[in-house]
């Protein structure tokens, strides 16, 4: 029987045994109290973690653009020190403004093919990347070809015998329709002609 129950004589166990029932009503209140203070415990450290895991990464993000701007910017001054260098060079050298100008041209013009091979190299890679992905039974592009190429010796050392097979037969016919050229003449050499 437990607290609150009725007896048989209509009396409530607390009434009988007042500490025992008071000792394991204050257990189960702190059972409860201790998981339901586990769970919001849990539940929080959850948050904490998902709020650090977000302001990580924003501060990550807020960096990496202050990098990439300080970075720009530092590149855009060094390359207006280095014009009026190359500039001031150039006066001293008594080129005119059209050679100059070309000499601009084409350097620009290097920036972007540079520029352009970069990008193409980098294409190719991903496709190399996406083409190794695809591949069956796991297996890298260096792995197909070396299976490619056997398949290809293989293929070709059957016809080397097929053909080999070939000759020898022609061979043999040949031989034989020899032999059977010098067997009429012998035979034509021993029948006597009519006179």
């Amino acid at each position: 029987m437990w607290c609150g129950h009725d007896s048989g004589d209509g009396l409530v166990v607390g009434q009988c045994c007042p500490k025992k029932c008071k000792a394991e009503c204050e257990n189960k209140n702190k059972k409860g109290n201790e998981e339901s203070r586990n769970k919001a415990e849990r539940e929080r450290k959850q948050k904490r973690k998902a709020e650090e895991g977000s302001r990580k990464k924003a501060e990550k993000e807020r960096k990496k653009k202050n990098k990439d701007t300080e970075w720009t910017n530092k590149r855009n001054a060094q390359e207006g020190k280095n014009k009026k260098a190359e500039d001031e060079r150039k006066t001293k050298r008594k080129w005119d403004k059209k050679k100059k100008s070309n000499e601009r041209k084409w350097k620009k013009g290097l920036k972007k093919r540079k520029e352009k091979a970069n990008k193409r190299e980098k294409k190719r890679k991903q496709e190399r990347a996406k083409k190794e992905s695809r591949n069956k039974n796991g297996q890298s592009n260096n792995q197909k070809e070396r299976a490619k190429k056997e398949k290809r010796k293989k293929k070709k050392q059957a016809n080397n015998t097929k053909e080999k097979a070939k000759k020898t037969k022609e061979k043999a016919k040949k031989e034989k329709r020899k032999k059977k050229k010098a067997n009429k003449q012998r035979k034509k050499a021993m029948i006597p002609t009519p006179v």
